[in-house]
């Protein structure tokens, strides 16, 4: 946990320094709950809850692409720059720093492991309320329940789509 000290607090900092400013793309100043579809790490449902125009709450729950094993994470996110201003189409790019669970095994008594997650995505707004976003991440595996799996890192990676109402 040491080691993430430095990380977690770069994070937070970025976060919290306000450095971008919100796009006008589009008027989604009363929409602030986004629901859609992620493929990767994981392959399954996301939700975004926005809180103001620069930070969000977001949870993703599938299964691991390639290993079919039940993932959840759930990370504040925060808009670092937008990429683009113009009148059809903004262009956040954000940072995000949380947790995940993940499942090894689909009998009962299987493995579990926990960890952080730090992630770095950028999204497509359009004027509509639909976003497109692609996000890696790195995991820093933390615990094991039902094993003996040494702490690590891993990377994974995400796509997919949000509609916001």
């Amino acid at each position: 946990m040491k080691r993430l000290a430095p990380l977690i607090a770069i994070v937070a900092l970025l976060m919290s320094a306000g450095i971008s400013r919100p796009a006008h793309a589009h008027n989604w100043d009363d929409l602030q709950l986004g629901i859609g579809a992620v493929f990767g790490m994981p392959t399954g449902l996301t939700m975004d809850i926005r809180m103001g125009s620069r930070a969000a709450t977001n949870v993703a729950v599938g299964m691991g692409t390639l290993t079919n094993d039940p993932y959840i994470h759930a990370e504040l996110r925060g808009t670092i720059i937008h990429l683009s201003h113009q009148a059809r189409l903004a262009i956040p790019l954000y940072i995000g720093a949380g947790g995940y669970l993940a499942g090894q095994g689909r009998e009962v008594g299987g493995e579990l492991n926990l960890g952080a997650r730090f992630s770095l995505g950028v999204a497509f707004e359009l004027r509509v309320p639909v976003q497109f976003f692609a996000e890696a991440a790195l995991r820093s595996h933390m615990l094991s329940i039902g094993h003996d799996r040494e702490p690590g890192l891993g990377v994974g990676g995400a796509a997919g789509f949000k509609i916001f109402f």
